[in-house]
């Protein structure tokens, strides 16, 4: 008589909305709950909650969850199989999730909130049997985190703004207006392919020391982005030979309204550039560090 295949653990997602502010969809952002409910584990239902940015964002230590041997076969398949296929156009964490979990049809990353969604593990996960702590852990994780970029990319999608106007010699006779439009989605493909770059080094490119919301993990992550932020975009580009894009800047701040009394936005759109660009810089830090981190030492 045949082995009986092992039970496959199965769980649902759903969020607690956080505070959020004044934008759709930056509830899910900051102290929102992730909450999942796994069936199969250990024989007894388990109840997990993640916030991502107490369990993950601010704690250093983080990766330390993913170092067991317990992941070690998936790290390597991370290592071996997805970091080669990474394509700038996906989120990054969707392949990793594909070798995880099987999403129930209809799955959505921005599901209302009482909304509860149903997955699955891989089969090939549970040869020895359901599945153990690390690997509820981190499906909680990698769905968590995930659902998070969404949201970030939802809000991107909203306050980006698409145009600005830049004057010129403003105060000659040959004062010159210009509109300057951009495409977000090409600047996104054009940075995710540096992060990628990153991962693909032997030995992948060391993390910046902090999220790039503190320092000094934003002078670093600017370091590493300013060429191939400036060259995603035509518009941004011209920005930044009018001297009105400082990547480098100490003072936080990387857009500038006005240079001189001759070169300047109108209206002064500098500060909803910055939102922007903080928003695309922390995106990037999330991805790049979620594959980092299931990278094998």
């Amino acid at each position: 008589m045949a082995t009986p295949a092992p039970a496959r653990t199965t769980g649902v997602w759903s969020i607690t909305a956080g505070k959020g502010g004044r934008v759709a969809d930056s509830e899910r952002l900051h102290e929102a709950k992730h909450e999942f409910l796994f069936d199969g584990a250990q024989g007894q239902p388990t109840k997990l909650t993640y916030d991502v940015d107490i369990r993950w964002t601010s704690n250093a230590a983080a990766a330390n969850a993913f170092a067991v041997p317990a992941l070690d076969d998936l790290r390597e398949q991370v290592r071996s199989l997805i970091l080669p296929s990474l394509s700038p156009q996906l989120c990054l964490l969707d392949p990793v999730l594909d070798c995880v979990v099987d999403l129930s049809p209809g799955w959505t990353w921005l599901p209302g909130p009482t909304v509860q969604q149903k997955f699955c593990f891989k089969e090939e996960l549970l040869d020895q049997g359901p599945a153990g702590p690390e690997l509820l852990h981190l499906a909680a994780h990698l769905i968590s985190l995930r659902g998070t970029v969404e949201a970030r990319l939802s809000l991107m999608r909203k306050l980006n703004i698409p145009e600005v106007q830049l004057i010129t010699n403003a105060n000659l006779p040959s004062r010159k207006s210009q509109s300057l439009a951009f495409d977000w989605g090409k600047v996104l493909v054009g940075t995710r392919l540096l992060v990628i770059k990153l991962l693909r080094e032997r030995p992948p490119r060391a993390l910046i020391k902090s999220p790039p919301f503190k320092e000094p993990g934003g002078s670093e992550m600017n370091a590493l982005l300013v060429e191939k932020f400036l060259a995603s975009d035509p518009g941004l580009q011209a920005l930044g030979d009018a001297k009105l894009i400082d990547i480098g800047s100490t003072s936080g701040q990387s857009f500038r309204g006005q240079v001189g009394k001759g070169t300047l936005l109108t209206p002064d759109k500098s500060g909803d550039l910055q939102a922007a660009y903080n928003h695309l810089r922390f995106l990037l830090y999330m991805e790049w560090r979620a594959v980092h981190e299931l990278l094998p030492a």
